[in-house]
């Protein structure tokens, strides 16, 4: 008799097939077993195939020839999924409770306002367990509240990381799904801003969250890609009057330092999105940190005027996307 599937387990990889593994053992320890994992491989060309058919032969595998980004691998697992609800995971994630699916369930059953829940932690230099709460400014950047391990519980929050983000299935199809054009950042942040508008909480909690094992060392520089997507996200979703207020949210927001701040701290959350060389630069001596901060600052006006432009020019596609209704079909 075939076993019943309450909970579809979403993992997009790609050129990850070490930490893959990790994450893929990791879920043994759950004792929830209503369960399928569905592995979504997005034009990897590492031994990812070869690793996943040798070592995990039962789990849904599917592979794509050509890259289509993490937004359109997560829609394509939603759309094979059985279960009722969505778990959606990284390839670099840890799951580290053997509880947290269960909890998860029994919570976003327990209280219909709830929409998603799940969050991540990394651990400090000297072990300690510090939980991630997203707030979106007002220019579409993220500030990240650090919450220790005591103090972390049903945290609500604007938008919860798809790292680990566990929703009904029913709510993501009604929200439409994820937007492709994003590829990769920012499609978390619509989606709760879409679960929001929907009257409904985002949540993160210290005991649903999963070890975020972001390995800074293997990410190559994306800080441009993060920006246009986060001017695309507030084109597409924010109020009329708001987004003629951008400049001077963005003004606002560079006045008050918090990215360099990020930087100077080497916080991993920050130093992830820019090149190897200029994080070896801020990971130096106190002079070459300097230099590499300013550096950054730099790229990221050109960056911020070079998305400006992307997004204006496409900003008919975007008026389009405003009123798009679904991504899955």
């Amino acid at each position: 008799m075939e076993q019943s599937i309450r909970v579809s387990i979403i993992i997009p990889t790609l050129n990850r097939a070490s930490q893959l593994t990790t994450c893929i053992r990791s879920l043994n320890i759950l004792s929830f077993t209503e369960k399928e994992i569905i592995i979504i491989d997005d034009g990897s060309t590492d031994e990812t195939f070869a690793i996943v058919r040798e070592l995990f032969p039962s789990l849904r595998y599917i592979r794509h020839i050509q890259t289509h980004g993490a937004s359109a691998s997560r829609n394509e697992g939603a759309r094979n999924a059985r279960g009722e609800y969505l778990w959606f995971l990284d390839s670099d994630s840890v799951v580290e409770s053997s509880t947290c699916l269960e909890l998860m369930i029994r919570i976003i059953e327990q209280e219909a306002c709830i929409g998603s829940i799940g969050g991540e932690y990394t651990c400090t230099d000297n072990g300690k367990k510090v939980l991630r709460k997203a707030t979106v400014c007002s220019n579409g950047e993220t500030l990240t509240q650090s919450l220790e391990e005591n103090n972390a519980y049903l945290e609500e929050c604007d938008y919860v990381a798809t790292c680990n983000c566990f929703m009904r299935k029913e709510l993501f199809v009604d929200i439409g799904g994820f937007d492709p054009v994003y590829r990769i950042f920012k499609e978390d942040c619509e989606l709760g801003y879409q679960i929001r508008k929907k009257k409904l909480r985002n949540i993160v909690d210290m005991r649903t969250a999963v070890l975020h094992n972001i390995i800074v060392e293997t990410r190559k520089g994306s800080l441009h890609n993060l920006i246009k997507n986060r001017v695309r996200f507030v084109f597409k979703n924010f109020p009329i009057k708001q987004i003629l207020l951008l400049p001077f949210s963005e003004v606002a927001y560079i006045v008050k330092g918090n990215y360099n701040a990020k930087l100077m701290h080497n916080n991993v959350m920050a130093t992830k999105h820019i090149s190897p060389l200029v994080r070896r630069w801020i990971k130096g001596n106190t002079y070459k940190r300097y230099i590499g901060v300013l550096w950054v600052g730099v790229m990221y006006f050109w960056y911020l005027m070079c998305a400006y432009i992307i997004n204006i020019v496409l900003l008919p596609a975007t008026i389009v996307a405003r009123f798009q209704k679904s991504y899955l079909s």
